[in-house]
């Protein structure tokens, strides 16, 4: 049966969703509820102002990290989180510097070598490079944010790695064919989508 662990920073968690028992798609997801738009469809907010919105906020973020932003960003914050320094020095001091993720998931996560996995609005790619070297090379992982900068980012600082891929897509549209994902992770970005709904059943049917 499928358990999705869903956290917010004040450690609320459950699991969800439990009309999925037959799923060998693995859920793990990191929510900040100061951004929470659930609500209902009649609550949702314009689709189009609010990536606008999401994208003026990140951009800095890839472009100039050390840049004050009423969010923390960086290793620092990586750490305090629970990212294992061990783990973040074998991945690009670059990527670390533009994280702005809401906790550490990986663990449970719980990969392992060969699998695909898919993150939901990777930003530069913190969670995607530590995949890699969870998943090793006859793994995949694919990465896909909306934000120019923060791809950008990812891509060139990816260059080289075969079996990783960041594409250009808003989250409840990924690009990937249905039942190719072992798991999806995702770290504090669903929370910024209109239409949570679409999102998990559009990465469900991955998996």
């Amino acid at each position: 049966m499928l358990t999705v662990w869903v956290a917010t920073p004040d450690t609320w968690a459950f699991p969800w969703p439990s009309c999925w028992p037959h799923s060998r798609l693995r859920w793990i997801s990191v929510w900040d509820s100061r951004w929470n738009t659930c609500g209902g469809r009649g609550a949702l907010p314009r689709v189009v102002d609010l990536e606008a919105r999401v994208k003026s906020m990140y951009e800095p973020v890839a472009g100039d990290p050390f840049a004050h932003f009423h969010f923390e960003t960086g290793r620092a914050l990586a750490e305090r989180l629970g990212y294992p320094a061990a783990e973040l020095d074998r991945i690009p001091a670059e990527v670390i510097a533009s994280f702005a993720g809401v906790g550490y998931f990986l663990d449970l996560a719980g990969l392992t070598a060969g699998e695909t996995v898919l993150d939901l609005g990777s930003g530069s790619g913190t969670n995607s490079f530590l995949a890699v070297l969870a998943v090793g090379a006859g793994g995949n992982v694919i990465g896909i944010d909306m934000t120019a900068g923060q791809l950008d980012k990812a891509r060139r600082l990816s260059d080289g790695i075969p079996h990783i891929d960041f594409r250009a897509v808003r989250i409840d549209a990924p690009p990937v064919p249905e039942g190719a994902v072992d798991c999806v992770i995702s770290n504090g970005v669903i929370n910024l989508g209109p239409d949570k709904a679409a999102v998990f059943s559009a990465a469900h049917r991955r998996g």
